[in-house]
């Protein structure tokens, strides 16, 4: 008599899914993770433009002192990469809690997390 050793074919594919993911790092874990709103805690200055940020699920959204700025963003090799194509904004993850901008003129600083 011939068993099947694999009663249930679906489990093996979720589990394939689930290794999948995990190895891509998936994204939009990570996205979620990082959703909630991001105060910069620099003292404001003379060329600082940004107050604050706010991910979303799909937005990267930047409050400057012209208006808010949405755009696409992914994250990557431990950072958050938002803005056009030739003109990015990196931001380093720190923590679950806290980015910092070190090298874009008016978005530098430490921002931390004040709601989610």
């Amino acid at each position: 008599m011939h068993t099947n050793p694999n009663p249930n074919p679906m489990k093996n594919l979720y589990l394939l899914a689930a290794l999948a993911l995990s190895l891509t790092g998936c994204d939009a874990m990570k996205k979620q993770a990082l959703k909630g709103t991001y105060r910069n805690t620099e003292q404001p200055g003379m060329f600082r433009v940004v107050d604050h940020v706010e991910i979303t699920d799909i937005k990267f959204i930047l409050a400057t002192t012209m208006g808010d700025q949405a755009t696409d963003y992914k994250v990557e090799d431990g950072y958050v990469y938002t803005g056009p194509g030739g003109a990015q904004i990196r931001f380093k993850i720190v923590s679950a809690d806290t980015l910092q901008n070190e090298g874009n003129l008016g978005c530098e600083g430490t921002y931390v997390r004040v709601q989610q």
